[in-house]
Formats: C-alpha cells, sequence, structure tokens
C-alpha cells in the first residue's frame, strides 16, 4: 500500500472542519487492523481556516481505506515530503 493524500477545500471553516472530522470517523475502530501501531501515521497541513491537505501512511491508509476512497485519496510517489507538516495525534 502507499502513502495517500487527501485535500479539503471548502469556501466555509465549519464545514472544513465537519469534512475533516469525517474523514477520521472510524479511526479508533479500525486501529484494530493495523499491525503495527507505530507505522500508522497521519500528518496535516492547514493551509488555511478552509484547506486542509492530510498525508497517511501506508498503515494508517489501510486502517481508513473506506473513508479514503470516499475523500477521493491521491496515492502518492514514494514518501512525500513532510515539510510543513504536524504529525496528527490520535
Amino acid at each position: 500500500m502507499h502513502w495517500h493524500r487527501v485535500e479539503i477545500h471548502t469556501m466555509e471553516e465549519s464545514t472544513s472542519a465537519q469534512a475533516a472530522g469525517a474523514l477520521f470517523n472510524g479511526y479508533e475502530a479500525n486501529l484494530g487492523a493495523a499491525t503495527d501501531l507505530s507505522r500508522v501515521e497521519v500528518y496535516h497541513l492547514r493551509l488555511s481556516p478552509f484547506d486542509h491537505t492530510f498525508l497517511f501512511s501506508p498503515d494508517a491508509s489501510a486502517v481508513l481505506a473506506a473513508n479514503l476512497k470516499q475523500f477521493r485519496a491521491v496515492p502518492c510517489d514514494g514518501v512525500p515530503d513532510l515539510t510543513g507538516f504536524r504529525k496528527v495525534r490520535m
């Protein structure tokens, strides 16, 4: 499995927050599927109050596979540049 990128662009801050929250629905329930939790990594870059970019490690992508598909996640070529991203604590 690859790293995946999800971008959320909206016109309202509340809509943006709701979409970001929906992306992680079921995350904790699905964590049991991960074999090595230390490899389940998610990174976040907030470009504006309305724009978010999330990067999911291969293991995190596996945990949230259905959600990533719904949010039209794009597979990354190799390990993405994490400059400017903050690690999301779950």
